[in-house]
């Protein structure tokens, strides 16, 4: 299991992101939304918002993106990523969290490769469950 801090901004992830880029000497990988298979339902504000962006610094990663939801505030801005290589042991744990908490995203197959789900738990911590590294198959 891998553990990432992921964190949300309202519009200004790639200003933010270039800024750590710089600070932690790193790589930066960014996706914007326009990116993704018109399967995806975007918003048109969207589109050239910041769908995933990975920072890789030695060996540690931070995730970001901008987010869809209104009203971001400091404190529900990070989501934990954990990616569990084995499917049943990834969607056991997102069940578990999911125990009462609530589902914002069902854990199921993504185009990007692999499962995916987010979840609050029961204590508010925003949890976000893989099976595959995120931007890792593009």
């Amino acid at each position: 299991m891998k553990l990432t801090p992921y964190l949300a901004f309202d519009g200004n992830c790639q200003e933010a992101m270039e800024y750590y880029k710089e600070l932690l000497n790193g790589t930066l990988d960014v996706k914007k939304f326009a990116d993704a298979p018109e399967t995806m339902e975007t918003p048109d504000f969207m589109m050239q918002k910041v769908m995933h962006a990975q920072l890789q610094f030695g060996d540690q990663k931070i995730y970001a993106c901008d987010t869809m939801q209104p009203n971001l505030v400091r404190g529900n801005d990070l989501h934990l990523s954990l990616n569990i290589l084995d499917a049943e042991e990834a969607a056991a744990v997102f069940n578990g969290l999911a125990e009462g908490g609530e589902i914002n995203m069902p854990f199921k197959d993504v185009f990007w490769g692999g499962k995916f789900g987010m979840v609050k738990d029961r204590f508010g911590t925003q949890w976000m469950i893989s099976t595959e590294e995120m931007g890792a198959s593009t």
